[in-house]
């Protein structure tokens, strides 16, 4: 008698030491979702062309990568080609990743090569549920693309 009461403890003492549900909700509730949407467009301009356009959003963050190729014939950095910009309904939304800091010359302010493809990668604030307007466009003509991200 005196053994099966102990095996009963022993196991009562085992079950309450290996309950893990609390941390485990903790991790899922911590985890946060990620949509990743990709585009297959490639989108031409006078003098360049941007693709293998990436959105990813993760809490009120949007990243946006893409690929511009320079063939404008000269060396030159893509702002003085096209622009790209983010919308939610009729608000604007901020480019909060410093690409186009002077001092970041590794991002949307890098010299590219003529011929040469070189990655840029921008992050933006949401400030609503509403789906996110991308827009590609050219600087030196009334050419524009838009590109939209549907949230989830």
């Amino acid at each position: 008698m005196k053994r099966i009461l102990l095996l009963l403890v022993i196991g009562l003492l085992a079950a309450c030491g290996s309950d893990t549900t609390g941390t485990n909700e903790e991790v899922n509730n911590n985890e946060q979702e990620i949509q990743e949407v990709e585009f297959d467009d490639e989108l031409k301009y006078d003098g360049f062309m941007v693709s293998d356009v990436k959105a990813e959003i993760q809490d009120d963050k949007l990243k946006v990568s893409f690929r511009w190729l320079n063939n404008s014939g000269e060396d030159i950095h893509y702002t003085y080609l096209g622009y790209t910009g983010a919308t939610q309904g009729d608000e604007s939304l901020e480019e909060v990743s410093d690409a186009y800091d002077p001092s970041n010359k590794t991002n949307a302010l890098f010299k590219n090569a003529n011929g040469g493809s070189h990655r840029i990668d921008l992050e933006y604030e949401l400030v609503n549920d509403e789906d996110v307007e991308l827009v590609f466009g050219s600087a030196h003509t009334d050419k524009k693309d838009t590109l939209t991200v549907e949230l989830e």
